[in-house]
């Protein structure tokens, strides 16, 4: 005879269901130019009645192509997840991401906003930079982080005198 408590379990239907796909890249593209390829050991697609996403729990590459198909910014990151309904992304763990002009950001948490093409960060972040070594709490930047700002800048910069313009 069965338990009552075995019967309930097996009448509950699972809230979502999820496809995993190993190694994987993932190639988007603009009138047939691509403009960003993401790859991942590990893929995983959640179909959850409140909030589909899809994560990716081994590590993430994204690389951002000009018009041109050149790398022009990399980002890397231990963990990610992508919530479908809010179009963001978010990066976890060792964030690592390189922009055209050779500078590197380093995050433990990084927040990418498609819907508005910014990325964003409320922790400790570090920016190198070929003259400089930059830190603090708070980032933002357009989302192929050319244009940047640290919100509570924490150390020294290094200005060169003959590019200080002075004041009227």
């Amino acid at each position: 005879m069965n338990d009552q408590d075995d019967i309930q379990k097996l009448n509950v239907v699972p809230d979502h269901t999820t496809q995993t796909i190993e190694d994987v890249e993932i190639i988007r593209s603009d009138s047939a130019i691509v403009n960003i390829r993401i790859t991942g050991p590990i893929y995983k697609i959640v179909q959850d009645e409140k909030e589909p996403y899809i994560e990716f729990p081994e590590g993430v590459h994204v690389e951002f192509f000009d018009k041109n198909q050149n790398v022009y910014s990399d980002l890397q990151a231990d963990y990610a997840i992508k919530y479908e309904k809010k179009e963001e992304t978010v990066f976890k763990n060792n964030v690592v991401f390189k922009n055209a002009d050779n500078e590197t950001l380093m995050t433990d948490e990084l927040i990418w906003d498609q819907k508005n093409q910014r990325i964003f960060s409320n922790d400790f972040v570090e920016i190198e930079t070929l003259d400089n070594s930059l830190s603090g709490e708070g980032f933002e930047a357009d989302e192929d982080f050319r244009n940047y700002r640290i919100k509570k800048l924490i150390g020294r910069i290094k200005i060169n005198k003959d590019e200080v313009v002075p004041k009227d």
